[in-house]
């Protein structure tokens, strides 16, 4: 049998093997819903780009002056240019938990909470539509927003998002740039994008090819993506680079800054290292399935709903999230992980993160 490290070098490998696609080939086309984003579409969201259709105006707060949102590489610093090739270096799977995923400012909150429940609640439609995304109660949904804890992203990251249209939440593929203003749930996964008060969940293996809208960033690099595992237990608190001093802050979760402080542990590796290099951030074992509460298959295309695409309306088995105590339980994961590396695998190989050509 082959040990964790081998299977997930495999998984993870599938990630950077994915790049190699031509964009625009989507397939036969049956079922395909032409109003809005396609399950095998995937957008590049740029920290301050409210995306397609977003929910609100941005509720996202403007950093301190002299604050660096980012975890800016060595290789990428300065670099304006897309390099397809690469650096040899596969696509990393991290634990919510893992300290320096995530950045902030001492008592200074990435997002105006209360600002974003207001805006979602004045509109029953919108309200729903949040909900729906969010897989939350509609009347649950000011206590889901206050529950989860404001971060900016410092790595790449790939979700699934959702627009808003023709009163329903409309699912699609993206990856968010690192700096990206985000509210994250107790078990360190991203769920509601401040910039465009839109609800997240964990990516969606796509079948077949993939069309990519947008363009990449500066420094962009395919295998510096990083996939965020959901971790098993809920967490009392996340670890965060203070993007002003550059050191560690410990962020209780479910708090908005209010109750920041050092760690009571230091990490292995300083605030400025490099979370997207294995070389450097090690991180403990992950279970057998590699990615737990990580990609989701796609599901067999239908006939969507107005407004929808394909994937977004909630699947067999996905009920409303327990409110209000664990807002951020996620139905459609198995509980136990999966069966082992090879469904793994399988789940990877469709996750793809970076195109070589781009639809504007």
């Amino acid at each position: 049998m082959r040990s964790p490290n081998r299977r997930r070098h495999a998984t993870l490998a599938a990630l950077t093997a994915g790049i190699l696609i031509t964009a625009g080939c989507g397939g036969d086309g049956g079922g395909e819903n032409t109003s809005g984003p396609q399950v095998n579409e995937l957008y590049f969201q740029r920290a301050d780009d409210q995306g397609p259709d977003p929910f609100t105006p941005s509720t996202a707060m403007d950093p301190p002056k002299g604050a660096a949102r980012t975890a800016a590489s060595p290789e990428a610093e300065g670099d304006d240019s897309y390099d397809e090739s690469g650096s040899g270096r596969t696509a990393r799977a991290l634990p919510g938990s893992t300290a320096g995923l995530y950045g902030g400012v001492q008592a200074v909150s990435s997002c105006d909470v209360e600002r974003q429940i207001q805006l979602l609640t004045e509109d029953d439609v919108k309200a729903g539509a949040f909900a729906q995304g969010a897989r939350v109660g509609q009347e649950s949904v000011p206590e889901f927003l206050r529950g989860l804890t404001p971060v900016f992203l410092r790595a790449d990251i790939r979700m699934s998002n959702h627009g808003f249209r023709d009163g329903a939440a409309a699912e699609f593929q993206s990856v968010l740039q690192a700096g990206t203003a985000v509210l994250v749930d107790s078990h360190g996964l991203p769920r509601v994008r401040c910039t465009g008060g839109s609800p997240l969940r964990p990516p969606i293996v796509a079948q077949g090819s993939m069309t990519h809208r947008g363009n990449p960033w500066p420094g962009y690099r395919p295998e510096r993506v990083v996939v965020i595992d959901r971790t098993t237990q809920p967490l009392s608190s996340l670890i965060l680079v203070d993007t002003v001093n550059n050191d560690w802050i410990e962020r209780l979760t479910g708090t908005h800054g209010e109750a920041d402080g050092r760690p009571g542990a230091t990490p292995a590796y300083g605030p400025d290292a490099d979370i997207t290099d294995p070389n450097v951030v090690r991180t403990p074992e992950q279970p057998s399935s590699g990615i737990p509460g990580g990609p989701r298959q796609a599901p067999v295309p239908e006939a969507p709903a107005p407004g929808r695409a394909p994937g977004g309306p909630p699947r067999q088995g996905d009920g409303p999230l327990t409110p209000p105590s664990q807002p951020d339980a996620q139905p459609d994961l198995q509980p136990d992980g999966g069966s082992g590396a090879d469904a793994d695998e399988q789940q990877m190989q469709g996750l793809l993160i970076g195109p070589i050509s781009f639809h504007g």
